[in-house]
Parts: C-alpha cells; sequence; structure tokens
C-alpha cells in the first residue's frame, strides 16, 4: 500500500475538461476553496505552506505518533495539492481513502461544509495541477498566518507550529 503525499508527475489532471479547463463543478469547489480559506496552509504555486516550516495537526496524531522517532510528534508538514488524483490513500497514515474522508474530517477545514460542497471541493483539489495557480496571499493571509505561527489561533481546529 502506498502513502504518498506528493505526485512525480502533477502536470495535467485526468479530470479537467478535454480542452485542460476546470469542469463547471471544480470552479464551484475552487470559490469554496477561497471560501474557506484553505490557502492558509495550500498556498503558493505548489499549494503548501512548506517553505514556512509550519506543521499541523489535523486530528490524525495519535498517542502512538511519533514513537519511532523516540519523541512527542508535533504535526506535520503540509502537503501539495498538486496531483492529488495520482496520490490516494490521503492524509499521512492513508485513513482517508478519498478526498471526501478528508474532507468530512471535523478537525479539519472541511469539516464544516454539505455534502455538496465537499464533493465540489474535491473535484476543484482532483483537478489542481501545473495548470492551476492562485492569487498571492494578502495582507489579511499574512496577519492571519502571523497568529496562527505564534500558535494563538487553533485555525480551523488545527495547530500551526514552527519548527525552528
Amino acid at each position: 500500500m502506498r502513502f504518498s503525499t506528493r505526485s512525480a508527475h502533477p502536470s495535467g489532471s485526468p479530470f479537467r475538461t478535454s480542452a485542460g479547463a476546470l469542469t463547471t463543478q471544480a470552479q464551484s469547489g475552487k470559490l469554496i476553496f477561497q471560501r474557506q480559506k484553505c490557502a492558509v496552509c495550500h498556498n503558493g504555486t505548489l499549494f503548501t505552506d512548506s517553505p514556512s516550516r509550519l506543521l499541523h495537526d489535523v486530528g490524525t496524531i495519535k498517542p502512538s505518533s511519533g514513537q519511532r522517532l523516540g519523541a512527542t510528534l508535533l504535526g506535520f508538514d503540509t502537503p501539495t495539492l498538486k496531483g492529488l488524483w495520482d496520490t490516494g490513500p490521503y492524509l499521512h497514515d492513508g485513513s482517508a481513502a478519498t478526498l471526501t474522508d478528508v474532507l468530512s474530517n471535523t478537525l479539519h477545514a472541511g469539516g464544516t461544509l454539505t455534502t455538496t460542497e465537499k464533493n465540489d471541493l474535491a473535484a476543484y483539489l482532483l483537478q489542481i495541477d501545473d495548470g492551476e495557480t492562485q492569487a498571492k496571499a494578502g495582507a489579511n493571509f499574512q496577519v492571519f498566518q502571523h497568529v496562527i505561527h505564534r500558535g494563538k489561533l487553533p485555525c480551523r481546529n488545527f495547530i500551526a507550529m514552527n519548527r525552528n
């Protein structure tokens, strides 16, 4: 069983239209992605905050987590969203068979979405490839990111910590 968080070949999503565009459902999902502020963690051209060296707990850390390291596991690096169509199962431990399962995790940002919204967001996530870009984060994002970095806000019920 493969537990991958990165795709080696995210060039073109097979879920896009024959012209390479987002489907209508994925366009709706993109608006949900923006509204839910998913880009707080999945940002930039790679759809990840990995360069910021933040760690996150989306509710999958268990008391046994980190035992092979002999230390408490504080969180996980945010995976890229590019090429998700080729990387399931999802989450660090492979506990989510589908993206809808990921979005149903009540400790993750998608936990408050309706079934239709989860399906639309999942459609968008399956279509994020090298052709997908997002707007640069504005001032509000920078303030929000700073607050999370300081550990003062449980960003949608998950915790971000600096690995420095």
